[in-house]
C-alpha cells in the first residue's frame, strides 16, 4: 500500500471544496459548494443580510485527484489567470496550490442571489468540528483580459479554458470542429446492369 503524500503543506483557506460545476461555456456560470466554518457563516449571512451590496467578487479554488499508476496526486481543476473588472475587490492573492484568483458577480435566482448558507451545521467524520455548507453561482463579468481555468486529467495532459476563446490544450493538438448540425448527406449508390447472356 503507497504512503499518500499531501498534495499541499498547511495553508489558510477559506472553504474546503466539495464540489465545482462548469460547462465550459464563456458566458455559463460556476457553481461552487464547499464547507466552511461557522464564523465564514456568520459574516456570508450578515452579508446577506445588507440591502447593499457589493456584487463583484475574487475568488481562487484547486481540485487534487490522485493517479493510481504514479501514486501521487496531480492538480484536477484551478483558477489560473484572472483579469479585474472595475470594482472588484483588491488584495486577493494566490491561493493553495499557485491557484491565482478569478473574478465574477453572484449570480441571482430571480431577486434573490444564488448564495445559500445551510441553516443547521454538520460535524466532520472522525472530528468534532463543526461546519457549514454553502452554495454560490458565479456569473462572468465583462473583463479586458481573458480569464482561464486549468483542467487536467493526468500530470501531462492539461488544458485551458477561457472566456471568448477555444479551448486549446498544450503538448497536443487542438480539438477537432464539431460538426455542422444538418441532415445527414446520403451516399449515391452506382446502379449495375446485370448483362443478359443468349443460351447457345
Amino acid at each position: 500500500m503507497p504512503t499518500l503524500v499531501a498534495p499541499v503543506g498547511t495553508t489558510q483557506v477559506v472553504a474546503v471544496l466539495g464540489d465545482l460545476a462548469w460547462f465550459g461555456s464563456a458566458t455559463g456560470n460556476i457553481t461552487l459548494a464547499a464547507l466552511i466554518s461557522p464564523a465564514g457563516a456568520e459574516r456570508l449571512n450578515s452579508y446577506l443580510a445588507q440591502t447593499v451590496r457589493k456584487n463583484v467578487v475574487a475568488i481562487s479554488f484547486v481540485a487534487f485527484s490522485y493517479d493510481a499508476n504514479r501514486e501521487r496526486y496531480y492538480t484536477a481543476c484551478k483558477s489560473y489567470q484572472g483579469a479585474a473588472p472595475p470594482g472588484a475587490p483588491t488584495g486577493a492573492g494566490p491561493g493553495p496550490g499557485d491557484a491565482r484568483p478569478i473574478f465574477g458577480s453572484i449570480a441571482t435566482m430571480g431577486t434573490n442571489l444564488s448564495l445559500v448558507v445551510d441553516p443547521e451545521p454538520m460535524v466532520l467524520p472522525g472530528s468534532s468540528a463543526k461546519c457549514f455548507m454553502f452554495r454560490v453561482g458565479l456569473a462572468p463579468v465583462a473583463t479586458a483580459e481573458l480569464q482561464l481555468i486549468q483542467t487536467q486529467r493526468s500530470e501531462a495532459d492539461r488544458l485551458m479554458l477561457g472566456g471568448g476563446s477555444q479551448p486549446v490544450s498544450q503538448g497536443a493538438a487542438p480539438a477537432a470542429r464539431p460538426p455542422r448540425p444538418g441532415r445527414p448527406r446520403r451516399r449515391r449508390r452506382g446502379r449495375r446492369r446485370a448483362r443478359r447472356t443468349r443460351p447457345a
